[in-house]
């Protein structure tokens, strides 16, 4: 990657960012992902980071068990006080982080957090006599997933509780970046202005996803990729029944569906295989390291995003969708939120109406057909507009921003 040696060099960089994180790096996910490149891209600008993971993580079982069982318990007895409460844990632990690191951070510092938290910090910060910038990335919508995966019900005093939180986020940091356009749309509208709201799409180091030219050389034979958590909103049902009307179909003397992912559609899945008769067109991994899913990118013929709206919650840019593309596979998408942003229809992937079994299976056929080619093109585009070296450029335009305001505008 090409460091970016000459971007607003009259500005002082940042000397640290302080990572906030709920999970930690090596988890299966996009925020993991995500930071993972965000590490990439602060080694290449040369800015220090430290991790901070502030929530309890599945390997501390006990805790983790608690912590969001505790939350869960409470919300049935009377929402929205589980999450009160996990949000008060959730300060008390920030508190005493903080002031642990208080008189070691650097002039010049950002606290940047992942989804949560900014609010949080932003009340403990306030009595410091130094101004510390926060910057939120924003990777979805917290109301409404909520409603989504069925954890509250909408209007309800859960759901309000989160909205009130989402708008408390938003407020109180310096910059806010969203990895998706229609995402920004939501945070600017919650804001009620967006000037301090920025998109930056997710991206991909393609130094690890590599461009595969060798294809699938046994005539008539698919492997199809389905690298997708299992919740309602990433459809992966739907990429099973595509494959349904493609056995019906016969086009392909083999073919082999792969999911990799787990989540609370899990046991809806293997049902609808079951009592199908799929099983043996179907191999479900659960959750796979990060080291994996890039070979399996890689061996796959073709990607599958199925997601589908669910309770005005759109999928931003998926990294699986980049991580595909950068691999030079067609990914098969459907036309919804930021996926539509990424893929050209027929030039680099393949867009498909959401929730359709039969146009998505249409679109593996034609993505198959044409794997050659739209590959090419997709790892192009890739290269060109979704590499960590072009996010670099815009995240540090951000920092630049949330330390200098519209000094930074000026240089």
């Amino acid at each position: 990657m090409r460091r970016l040696g000459g971007l607003h060099g009259k500005l002082d960089r940042p000397r640290k960012v302080y990572i906030f994180t709920p999970v930690a790096i090596d988890s299966v996910g996009g925020i993991a992902s995500h930071i993972r490149n965000q590490i990439s891209m602060l080694n290449n600008i040369g800015i220090e980071h430290e991790i901070i993971i502030v929530e309890p993580q599945p390997s501390n079982k006990i805790t983790y068990i608690f912590w969001f069982g505790l939350q869960k318990v409470l919300n049935k007895l009377l929402a929205p006080l589980g999450f009160y409460v996990r949000d008060f844990f959730v300060y008390l632990r920030l508190r005493r982080l903080l002031l642990l690191l208080r008189s070691n951070i650097p002039k010049n510092s950002i606290f940047h957090c992942h989804a949560l938290y900014s609010s949080q910090i932003r009340s403990i910060i306030s009595s410091w006599n130094r101004n510390i910038p926060i910057v939120l990335t924003v990777h979805g919508y917290i109301a409404d997933e909520a409603v989504s995966r069925k954890t509250v019900k909408r209007h309800s005093g859960g759901y309000k509780y989160l909205l009130e939180k989402e708008r408390k986020l938003y407020s109180s940091a310096d910059q806010i970046i969203c990895v998706d356009s229609r995402l920004a749309e939501h945070v600017a509208k919650i804001l009620g202005n967006k000037r301090k709201v920025h998109v930056i799409f997710n991206s991909v180091d393609t130094d690890i996803y590599k461009y595969v030219e060798k294809l699938n050389v046994e005539k008539n034979s698919i492997t199809i990729l389905c690298p997708r958590i299992l919740n309602p909103k990433n459809g992966v049902i739907i990429a099973v029944k595509a494959l349904e009307e493609l056995v019906k179909q016969k086009i392909f003397n083999t073919i082999k569906l792969i999911i990799a992912g787990d989540g609370i559609e899990r046991k809806n899945i293997e049902y609808y295989i079951k009592s199908h008769g799929l099983e043996q067109y179907v191999e479900m991994k659960g959750n796979v390291p990060h080291k994996d899913i890039i070979n399996m990118i890689e061996t796959s013929d073709v990607v599958v995003i199925p997601s589908i709206p669910s309770e005005n919650v759109e999928e931003a840019t998926s990294l699986a969708l980049l991580e595909g593309m950068a691999c030079g596979k067609v990914v098969v998408a459907s036309a919804i939120g930021g996926l539509k942003e990424v893929i050209s229809n027929y030039e680099d992937g393949v867009l498909v109406p959401p929730g359709d079994p039969y146009a998505l299976a249409e679109g593996i056929i034609f993505a198959y057909n044409h794997r050659e080619e739209i590959g090419r093109k997709a790892r192009c585009k890739i290269e060109k507009e979704f590499s960590l070296y072009s996010a670099s450029e815009k995240l540090l335009k951000v920092y630049l921003l949330s330390i200098f305001g519209d000094k930074a505008h000026e240089e």
